[in-house]
């Protein structure tokens, strides 16, 4: 193994997102990153980072975990060449190590070797094997993982296993009270852990495993009922956090001591009930903010002091108005306000100049200022799902950053004005084939929320004066009634000019509406004809459920993609 010093800390946190202390200690025969640190109780421990990729010196990945509990068991290792090879022949499986040796030579002086992670895919196996000096592989990956993002929130889901209690670094949804135990875990992620007021419950037994957990990197526990005080409690103690996930816990107050943990970058409180942002503006030092489906209605002044702030998403809230202060956040390059009932622009927005993306769907707009012409995002501007009745002319020039309806593009864009006029407009029943049909009622009613109201079946049911509808009794049949309703729906027609994809999946909502208990196995909603794509001038790709021939033929023949599920 070729040893590592002080002086390769730099690599070394490359890989990591908080200020832990770490120990470089060698790169191995297969290019893998050994170092080591001490855990909350003080012992120290080895890790490993396994550096792989399809193609070396581009898009490289990095997963790591426990490679030994102490010095002793590490010391093996150290003082036996044999050892580390065979730890790499048990990961790598087959003669991987031998055939490195036999072919490329054994490694001399400040060697390794690295091996693509799909080299014995290709006929020639050898063109995706390297023997390489240690100082040009540290730099190649120096330069890749120092200029190009990547989610470092990924580095410990090699650790997803509990064979082992002290070696586990990453756990997802099981093994809880064995892997408590743990205290190397760094990435905890729970979904609904029980019944109520858990995922940290009051036995205080659970909680002292909790606070054990001084090394937590990730920490994310949702869809519960709630959460106890001492459990939010616990989240101060864990000084490494990069990353908290709080999402769906009925939670109107922030967790205590969250501006004093200075690794904290993400922090992310969907579906809670917070009805303002006055305890997140200290957190200084957060990158990302994620608030969506909130009652959240004023964006506080004191915003400004969250100058760390990459992307705040708002979406699905209470707002009405934008404060000036926005503009103060000069590391804001993504903010999402979809879904607020803004209604109107103030005259600065056109001031933004540092934004990637800007979503602004279904926030009641009816047009936009002049100055918002002026407006410099570098990726999108999301506007779909309004009602705009006019738009300066102005916006032509913004081009494709702008994703817009093409109904509301034509309201400044000649061109897409007179290439629509000459479209038919009204309504169609879209008749050829009911199947077709409700994959177009999936997109508009379901998923873009443009052909309102949504027809829900329980609400059709109580309501329905013709004979009782008994949904326990009928769900696992399709109901003749709301049949017939969809069959009888009216599409605008210029709601049909925008699409440009559609898909089938047994998910999807409106099948449920009319089988409410369907479980998606049978060909009961195959498509049949797919005659109504002339309705579609942009349609460019569909996605079947089932493969019947004729309709295949037929989309392909129209030039359309065809995919199945």
């Amino acid at each position: 193994m070729h040893p590592l010093t002080s002086s390769h800390l730099p690599f070394l946190n490359l890989f990591f997102e908080n200020s832990k202390e770490r120990t470089p200690e060698y790169i191995t025969p297969l290019g893998h990153i050994i170092y080591s640190e001490l855990n909350p109780i003080k012992e120290r421990v080895y890790l490993i980072i396994d550096i792989n990729t399809f193609t070396y010196g581009r898009d490289f990945r990095a997963e790591a975990e426990v490679f030994a509990t102490n010095e002793e068991e590490f010391r093996k290792y150290r003082e036996d060449e044999k050892a580390i090879y065979k730890y790499h022949h048990n990961h790598l499986g087959g003669d991987t190590v031998q055939m490195l040796q036999d072919k490329l030579g054994p490694l001399g002086e400040g060697e390794t070797y690295f091996v693509e992670s799909n080299y014995h895919s290709h006929s020639n196996p050898m063109e995706h094997v390297y023997k390489l000096k240690v100082d040009d592989y540290i730099a190649t990956v120096t330069e890749w993982f120092s200029t190009h993002p990547w989610d470092k929130s990924r580095l410990y889901e090699l650790g997803n296993y509990v064979e082992d209690d002290k070696r586990v670094l990453a756990l997802f949804n099981g093994g809880v009270q064995r892997v408590l135990r743990c205290v190397n875990l760094r990435d905890f992620r729970s979904y609904s852990l029980g019944e109520p007021r858990t995922s940290w419950s009051d036995n205080q037994w659970f909680n002292k495993y909790y606070a054990s957990l001084k090394d937590m990197v990730i920490l994310s526990v949702t869809n519960n009922k709630s959460l106890l005080p001492e459990a939010l409690n616990l989240i101060k103690g864990y000084k490494y956090l990069a990353e908290l996930n709080l999402t769906d816990n009925n939670l109107d107050t922030v967790p205590p001591g969250l501006d004093m943990l200075a690794d904290l970058k993400r922090v992310t409180l969907k579906h809670n009930n917070f009805t303002d942002m006055g305890g997140f503006t200290n957190l200084k030092q957060i990158k990302k903010l994620n608030l969506h489906d909130n009652f959240i209605n004023v964006i506080p002044a004191e915003i400004v002091n969250m100058e760390s702030l990459g992307v705040l998403d708002l979406s699905s809230n209470k707002l009405t108005e934008l404060p000036i202060e926005l503009l103060q956040l000069k590391n804001l390059k993504v903010l999402n306000l979809a879904n607020n009932p803004l209604r109107q622009l103030p005259e600065w927005i056109g001031q933004f100049t540092g934004l990637e993306a800007l979503n602004l769907m279904q926030t009641q707009l009816e047009t936009v200022p002049e100055s918002f012409t002026n407006l410099k995002v570098s990726r999108t501007v999301h506007l779909k799902k309004n009602s705009f009745k006019t738009l300066p002319a102005g916006m032509l020039d913004m081009g494709k950053a702008i994703d817009l309806e093409e109904r509301n593009i034509a309201l400044y864009n000649p061109k897409v004005k007179k290439k629509l006029e000459k479209l038919p407009r009204g309504n169609v029943k879209l008749s050829a084939d009911l199947n077709f049909k409700l994959m177009v009622v999936q997109c508009l009613m379901y998923e873009d929320e443009v052909l309102l109201p949504k027809f829900d079946v329980y609400e059709f049911a109580e309501n329905y004066k013709g004979r009782e509808i008994d949904l326990n009794e009928i769900s696992y049949e399709m109901i003749p009634e709301v049949k017939a309703w969809f069959e009888d729906l009216d599409i605008p027609l210029e709601l049909l000019w925008d699409i440009k994809e559609l898909r089938a999946s047994g998910g999807d909502e409106i099948y449920h509406q009319l089988i409410p208990h369907w479980d998606g196995e049978d060909d009961v909603y195959d498509v049949v004809s797919a005659e109504d794509v002339k309705y579609f001038p942009n349609l460019k790709k569909v996605t079947l459920m089932g493969n019947n021939k004729e309709v295949v033929k037929f989309l392909r023949a129209q030039k359309i993609k065809v995919s199945f599920e």
